[in-house]
Order: C-alpha cells, then structure tokens, then sequence
C-alpha cells in the first residue's frame, strides 16, 4: 500500500507537471497567434495601400489621355468652344421644354426624338460626339472606376471629382443626353452605378432635372 501511495503521488505530480507544461505551451500559442494576426493585419494594410497607389498612377494615366481627347473634341478658341457648348446645351434643354409641354407622351417616344435631336445637332456643328476618341476614352474610365470601387481605402468620390474638374459643367449635362440615346445603355449604366447624376449642374430647374431623371435609377 505504501509502495501504491508513493507510486500515485509521483503520478499526479507528473501530472501536475504536464498540466503546468500544458498551460505554458498554450500561452506561448496564443502569444504566436497574436503575432501571426499582427503580422497578417500589417500584410493587408500594405496590400490596400500598395493598390490605392497603384490605382492613382493609372487613374492619372488614364486621366491625362481623356483631357487631351476632350479638348480635342472643340475648337481651340474659348469663345467658339463655349458657343458650341451653349447651343448643345440649349437645344438639349429646349427639347426637354417642349416635351415636358406633352401630355402622356410615351417614354420611349421622348428617347427616339432625343436620338433625332442630338443627330440634327451635332451634324450641324460637324461634332461627333457618339463615336469621338473622348466618349471612348470616357467609357475605358468609368469601367476602371466601377472596377475600383472594392479597394476598401479609396473613396470613390475623389477620383470622381478630379475627373469632372477637367470638364465643362454644360459637357457633364450633355452625357446625359449621349447616355439616354445610346442603344447599348452602356453609358446610361455607368452614370447610374457611379451616381453621377447627381453631378448635374444647379441651373436645371427642378423639373427639367426631374425629366432627365426619369431615364436613370440613381
């Protein structure tokens, strides 16, 4: 009994020891695993940061190439590049008017009449809007823009503003007649999904921009 007795203490103070062992070994665990989060933590930061950067060096790239096709797309003097504007603008918003007169004019019936108007318009200025190296390039930005959007650290609205500035406020409204007229909706969907409608300029009257609105989600 004696021998038994002595046996079981050595066993539970191995035991102990185990236990002790055990526990020790766990804390140094949970210290590793602190560790690996850190580390796995800092390696998703620099990820995020080394892509914010990487999507303003093409973001500048690309911008540079639409600036010099947008203004290409004008003359070169101010005064005639504002007059095309003004009578691009004014036709856009005149139709607006006068559709705005009609009572329970199909929607569809606006849009065809929109696609004629901006036709008339732009062969009589010789300006080629739909088809320009501009409305490409255009295109190409707002597919790298949507594509962008995942980058947690980038705000949207940013990139999106730089890009307006290069802009004339009478050319942001006129890409909401070219979205309405164009078949394939792809510019019509990019300005919905980046919620660009919103950048319309403030001259509109609440119903002329309550029109325009009709032919967007957002």
């Amino acid at each position: 009994l004696l021998m038994q007795r002595e046996e079981l203490q050595a066993q539970r103070k191995e035991l102990e020891a185990q236990r002790k062992e055990i526990q020790e070994s766990n804390k140094i665990a949970e210290g590793q695993r602190e560790i690996t989060k850190q580390q796995a933590d800092l390696i998703t930061q620099q990820i995020e940061i080394a892509k914010l950067q990487n999507f303003y060096t093409l973001f500048f790239k690309q911008l540079e190439i639409l600036e010099a096709d947008y203004n290409n797309l004008f003359p070169k003097d101010i005064s005639m590049k504002t007059n095309v504007l003004e009578y691009i603008r004014s036709s856009y918003l005149g139709f607006i008017d006068f559709a705005m007169k009609q009572e329970k004019i199909e929607i569809m019936k606006i849009r065809s009449g929109l696609q004629r108007e901006l036709i008339r318009v732009t062969q009589h200025i010789n300006l080629d809007l739909e088809h320009s190296l501009f409305l490409k390039s255009l295109l190409q930005m707002f597919k790298f823009l949507k594509q962008s959007q995942d980058i947690k650290s980038l705000d949207i609205n940013q990139p999106i503003n730089n890009l307006l500035t290069r802009l004339d406020n009478d050319f942001i409204l006129v890409l909401t007649w070219i979205a309405i007229t164009d078949d394939d909706q792809q510019l019509q969907n990019y300005l919905d999904e980046l919620s660009m409608l919103k950048t319309i300029p403030f001259y509109l009257s609440y119903d002329q921009f309550k029109f325009i609105k009709r032919f967007f989600t957002k």
